[in-house]
């Protein structure tokens, strides 16, 4: 059987990654879910548990660092430490990474091909508006402006496993779910880290 080593969940703006990415790292216990640092403001009340919120000097000291335009027609940067990856790794957990299109390509680029999964969330965009204006934090307008810059047209065939359309209940979520169980166990080495292009020590807190 395979070992997966690290997990990337992308696809398109609305599609439920984050939510999915919860359903992960709760069933799944040796999935640990990689923050994305961001200089934008919360949505939905701020419970927003994937991500750090700061400055944008903060974010630009991350590893890999992308720009985007929000709905609003702010501009923020998001990111990824690479010592936090190596961490869960560290504690023989593998790494969920939210593919952002500002960012995947990047992530893509730093993780071997023959060590990671991703997954590729599909849905329809009418409910993915729907369902994030039923989240609040969002006009409608702002929605769609969203939805037109970060909605991914096609998945990519050389890096995409699998494709899941996502309709935001618990078959997609099982769905999700049986693909990781069956993909493999967690690795109990971390040859993952070596493979890294990341030239400071690994440094295991306590």
């Amino acid at each position: 059987m395979k070992k997966i080593k690290a997990i990337i969940l992308s696809g398109d703006h609305g599609a439920g990654k984050s939510t999915m990415a919860n359903e992960i790292i709760t069933k799944l216990e040796w999935v640990k879910l990689i923050p994305q640092y961001t200089s934008r403001k919360p949505r939905n009340d701020g419970q927003e548990t994937e991500n750090y919120f700061v400055s944008v000097k903060e974010v630009e000291k991350c590893d890999i660092v992308g720009a985007y335009k929000d709905g609003d027609g702010s501009m923020f940067k998001i990111g990824y430490s690479l010592y936090d990856i190596r961490y869960a790794l560290a504690r023989n957990c593998s790494p969920l990474l939210i593919g952002h299109k500002a960012i995947i390509e990047q992530l893509r680029s730093m993780l071997p091909r023959s060590s990671t999964l991703e997954i590729f969330l599909e849905c329809n965009k009418n409910i993915a508006a729907q369902k994030i204006v039923e989240h609040g934090g969002s006009s409608p307008e702002q929605v769609r402006a969203r939805l037109e810059r970060g909605w991914t047209s096609t998945f990519d065939v050389n890096y995409t496993d699998y494709v899941v359309k996502n309709m935001y209940d618990d078959s997609s979520k099982n769905a999700v779910l049986n693909i990781i169980r069956t993909a493999g166990l967690p690795a109990h080495n971390i040859n993952l880290q070596r493979e890294l292009s990341f030239n400071d020590p690994l440094e295991v807190m306590a």
